[in-house]
């Protein structure tokens, strides 16, 4: 009995086709765009982090150049003036103390652009003599002063500067510098000091002085007592800052040991600005804190746009690999595609559809064989 075999319709999925696409761009692209992002962000990171860590040692150095722009001011300038004062009245030795300021009242010294009143404090520390501004100071006890202490302590010829002391008569503030004076024996005599008002007046050399130095640039000098001996803001000289957020780290050393040149470097709490300041000693018991404060906005700016391209060269890394990957899948499954349209085609009886390959065409022409038993 002879029979014919009828091709049966073969009914295909085609969502088949998509589910393998998937499956390829899963398997093959998923684990690898996983380590490339992780690779980009680590790598951002890490420039960030080098980036920050750049940022914050070059406010250092600025730092210690603005600290050294301080010292030269001293040496330069108020050092000079007061080694005059000191070598006048040390080659007087003979005399009394009294006798010493009596004479440098009438001297062409006492007559210097460096504007000040001239005390003399004994050994013991009672003021001596004192110029006409201030006659009641004559007689108190200023051995609680530390430029004093410091003075009787110090070998050598060395200024001393003190902290800042208040003004009751005037209400002003006064910087105080001191030199220790030597009897002929040698000995300890006692203390002269220079005393100047310190405020923001044009009249005022050492402000002046500073100004000039610094410009429009945020620097900020505080004594050990955490009063302004200079600062940007005019209003501000003289002023404690110690309950200020951003400048309290730099006192918050009960057991530390201060050097000079000693740099601490920290953002505020914001991260707005950056404060570095160097420390600058100036006595045996007393110091300055010569800060700068930096916009961290401004000091990031030259890197914008190293850290765009950055960003830009790590998403690169991500979307064309995924690009690529998809472009390829996608020439992958499609000569599967056009085979399963066409078995579904042969399926529905249409024998003669062409099915397009790289190297040549296969054109299905046969039907199926006929079989007899």
């Amino acid at each position: 009995m002879n029979s014919k075999i009828q091709p049966e319709k073969i009914e295909l999925n085609m969502k088949n086709s998509g589910s393998l696409r998937t499956k390829i761009i899963t398997w093959s692209f998923i684990p690898t765009i996983i380590i490339l992002t992780t690779v980009a962000l680590v790598t951002f990171y890490s420039y960030q982090q080098v980036t920050n860590e750049l940022v914050i040692s070059q406010s250092a150095e600025v730092a210690r150049y603005k600290s050294g722009q301080v010292q030269k001011i001293l040496n330069e300038f108020i050092n000079p003036v007061m080694y005059d004062y000191f070598f006048f009245l040390d080659s007087q030795k003979e005399l009394s103390l009294f006798d010493r300021a009596r004479s440098l009242e009438s001297s062409q010294i006492a007559e210097s652009d460096f504007s000040g009143e001239v005390i003399f404090l004994d050994k013991g520390g009672r003021v001596l003599f004192s110029e006409s501004l201030h006659p009641e100071w004559v007689g108190m006890s200023w051995a609680h002063r530390d430029f004093f202490r410091d003075a009787k302590k110090m070998e050598g010829i060395n200024v001393i500067v003190g902290q800042l002391m208040e003004d009751r008569k005037s209400n002003d503030l006064l910087l105080p510098f001191a030199v220790k004076l030597r009897d002929d024996n040698g000995e300890f005599a006692g203390v002269a000091s220079l005393v100047f008002p310190l405020n923001a007046d044009p009249a005022n050399i050492f402000y002046q002085t500073f100004h000039s130095e610094f410009g429009d640039q945020k620097v900020i000098i505080l004594d050990s007592s955490q009063r302004v001996i200079y600062h940007y803001d005019p209003g501000l000289i003289g002023q404690k800052l110690s309950d200020r957020e951003e400048i309290s780290p730099l006192f918050d050393h009960k057991n530390e040991e201060l050097s000079n040149d000693q740099v601490k470097n920290y953002r505020t709490s914001d991260g707005k600005i950056v404060i570095s300041a160097a420390y600058l000693d100036t006595s045996l018991s007393n110091g300055w804190w010569v800060i700068q404060e930096q916009s961290w906005d401004e000091l990031m700016e030259p890197s914008l746009a190293y850290r765009r391209l950055l960003i830009i060269l790590l998403a690169a890394g991500v979307i064309v690999p995924v690009l690529v990957v998809t472009y390829a899948a996608r020439q992958i499954t499609r000569p599967i595609e056009e085979m399963i349209d066409a078995a579904n085609e042969v399926a529905s009886g249409n024998f003669g559809r062409t099915i397009p390959c790289i190297f040549r065409s296969i054109r299905i022409t046969s039907g199926f064989t006929s079989e007899a038993f």
